[in-house]
């Protein structure tokens, strides 16, 4: 059991209640963590008797403020001797042995000009002698977010917070409620976006209640329906949009644990923290960084610190505009600032680090090859013993792009970036850590995913099959990975239907469906796609093994799902319901049902020629091969639009020749000919 002390010190009276509060919460963390092999000891400053500090007991506390991993300091209306001493010998501390890491708070004070006689001039020292970031928080919600997130930094584990239902979770328990949280209810979006959830929730059930009395009305049905996704579309942004908010918060507290903040990084954050996102943006003109960068560039010999300054300026600009959200001409902005970070550290030759969130950002957007490039000048920095990386960062940049060489097809400089990734990633848990379990198992399923795209079957099936123990350890204690678990299974399933091994297909499958089926059921907004995943792989699976009533019953069940969710969200979900239509269509017609498989094959078509107007590159190889097969049944019905639509599917086939469905549809044209 590891055992990790953490020290709270506070003022007697004024803060009583919140130490309580912090308590029950450390109480809490050690329920989740208990399990993962840690124990938080928490040592208040009333733990102890007051009445004989003088007499030698501050002594004590000085050694327990030394054996500590993490000091938290409270402070609301003054500043007390006892605890000014405290943070002195912590900070000493700190200064000569790097712990205990300090972390400092005010209540209800946004800034210094609001505090009031020593507490103001305490906050001046922290921000001009210590260089100390403090923080604010404006009700205990906040500060247990806090203590969460200090607590994550440590690395003991790789689950991370997430919000669900506008609480903060972790562990399955509620950290936080997000309206008590100025940084989530701050948003604009976000509040908007609720906003509009409330009011098509209630226009939702009033259509659903006039609809039970009258249910021929075809005009309330369609705008019911019309409600009805709009609204889940609606739920999913918000979802989306908490994700965005908690993760740029993390990743700011991460910057201002290592300190040396500009005052313009420290106002910006503080604005941030308090929720006033304009604000934020505002002092952090993109115009006034960009003219700093500039001068700062051409005096970089005399001051590279201060063009380090502009980078991070630049850097912190982003995650304020990607937790506000991120529309087409915010992603626009973001991609330029990147590549002005980029050109900046290639240039004056700074902290590379910042080139893999750009690398990833790129690869969110879809743009592999340029997202290849900056991982690759990133990887090809690490390399140097000169700059020396931390071997966790080392690990994550190699699965990326192991990740984005197997989008390009380049499968043998995949395997060795996931293969580097791994072997990081084993060494670290070799030393004892217990959080890169998580992605010790993420590689192994990138490795079996990619040995199955290349057809090497056994080496798939051992990498799937480890992937599989990992996440099922690792869901036991969490229910944060039965999602990862249920993929495997999947994935697995998938392996053993090419490798036919049928009976291990349908148990992996088995396996995945009832996860999901679970999921979905507490949350099918968010699992049902997933549920309809499983359904159609079943079916796959039923329809190869001759098995077709069964085969039928699977497909229907990812057919329902996939409908209900295209008419919600038709963007999102429709290549899905043309895939599901598809193979409804190949049962039918080998069933010999040629009527359910022309109508099957022409409802997959019609998706197909709306998405073709916007991608005809993704969409027409699809759309040619649904015409083919209509054509095919027209054949076997001697319908005349047969010899049409073969011309149709040929037509679209040598358009491209080098896309695989395209290469067998011109093979089966001429084994016609």
């Amino acid at each position: 059991m590891k055992k990790i002390k953490i020290f709270l010190a506070s003022s007697i009276t004024d803060l009583r209640f919140d130490r309580l509060e912090v308590g029950d919460f450390i109480r809490q963390l050690n329920d989740i963590y208990f399990d993962r092999g840690v124990q938080f000891s928490l040592i208040k400053c009333d733990d102890y008797d007051n009445a004989i500090a003088a007499d030698g007991k501050q002594s004590e506390f000085d050694r327990e403020i030394r054996d500590s991993e993490l000091c938290f300091f409270l402070f609301f209306k003054k500043v007390g001797d006892y605890t000014r001493h405290e943070f002195e010998v912590a900070l000493e501390a700190f200064r000569n042995n790097k712990k205990p890491k300090i972390v400092t708070y005010f209540k209800y004070v946004e800034t210094p000009d609001e505090a009031q006689g020593e507490v103001r001039a305490f906050m001046q020292m922290l921000d001009g002698e210590v260089k100390h970031y403090y923080n604010i928080y404006q009700n205990i919600d906040t500060l247990k977010l806090g203590i969460l997130m200090q607590v994550k930094l440590m690395g003991l584990d790789a689950e991370e917070p997430k919000v669900e239902g506008g609480k903060v979770v972790f562990g399955g328990q509620t950290v936080a409620e997000t309206s008590a949280l100025p940084v989530f209810a701050g948003n604009a979006s976000l509040a908007g976006l609720k906003e509009k959830y409330k009011a098509l929730t209630q226009r939702y059930y009033e259509l659903r209640e006039k609809l039970s009395s009258d249910l021929d009305d075809e005009a309330a049905e369609e705008e019911y329906r019309k409600a009805a996704g709009e609204r889940a579309e609606t739920e999913k942004k918000i979802r989306e949009a908490e994700k965005r908010v908690l993760e740029a918060m993390k990743s700011m507290l991460e910057k201002t644990a290592e300190g040396d903040l500009s005052p313009r990084q420290i106002a910006a954050y503080r604005a941030f923290e308090n929720g006033n996102y304009q604000s934020a943006l505002e002092i952090l003109d993109l115009n006034e960084i960009m003219s700093d960068l500039v001068h700062g560039e051409e005096m970089f010999h005399a001051n590279r610190v201060g063009v380090q300054t502009h980078v991070n300026e630049l850097l912190q600009r982003i995650k304020v505009l990607t937790a506000r959200g991120v529309d087409g001409e915010t992603a626009a902005e973001i991609k330029q600032i990147y590549a002005t970070v980029a050109q900046s550290i290639q240039e004056c030759g700074l902290k590379q680090e910042p080139l893999f969130k750009y690398a990833e950002f790129l690869y969110r957007q879809n743009d592999f090859m340029p997202a290849i490039k900056v991982a690759e000048q990133l990887k090809y920095y690490y390399s140097d013993p000169e700059n020396p990386a931390r071997e966790e960062e080392k690990a994550k940049l190699c699965n990326l792009l192991g990740i984005l060489y197997s989008e390009t097809n380049d499968r043998d400089k995949g395997e060795a970036a996931f293969a580097e990734a791994l072997e990081i990633y084993r060494r670290l848990a070799a030393q004892g850590s217990a959080a890169f379990e998580a992605d010790i198992a993420m590689c192994y399923n990138n490795f079996g995913t990619l040995y199955y795209d290349m057809q090497r079957y056994e080496e798939g099936e051992e990498a799937m099959k480890r992937a599989v123990e990992m996440y099922g350890r690792l869901a036991q204690h969490s229910a944060a990975f039965e999602p990862d678990l249920a993929t495997c299974y999947d994935n697995l399933g998938a392996l053993y239907s090419d490798m036919q091994c049928y009976e291990k297909a349908e148990e992996a499958y088995s396996k995945a469906i009832g996860i999901r089926a679970r999921l979905a059921k507490q949350k099918p907004a968010q699992y049902e796609c997933d549920l309809a995943v499983s359904h159609n792989n079943f079916g796959t699976l039923y329809f190869e093994t001759q098995r077709y009533d069964e085969a039928e019953r699977a497909y229907t069940g990812a057919i329902a799902i996939r409908e209900r969710l295209a008419k919600q969200n038709p963007d999102a979900f429709e290549h899905d319901l043309a895939v599901s239509y598809h193979n409804f269509g190949d049962l039918s017609y080998q069933m010999q049902r040629y009527e359910a498989a022309g109508k099957a094959y022409a409802d997959a078509a019609k998706i197909y020629e709306r998405s073709a107007k916007r991608s005809p590159v993704g969409s027409e190889p699809m759309l040619a091969m649904e015409y083919f097969c209509l054509g095919n049944v027209y054949e076997e019905t001697g319908d005349e639009r047969a010899e049409e639509y073969l011309n149709k599917a040929y037509a679209l086939a040598v358009k491209y020749p080098r896309n695989a469905t395209c290469a067998n549809l011109i093979a089966a044209f001429k084994r016609r000919s």
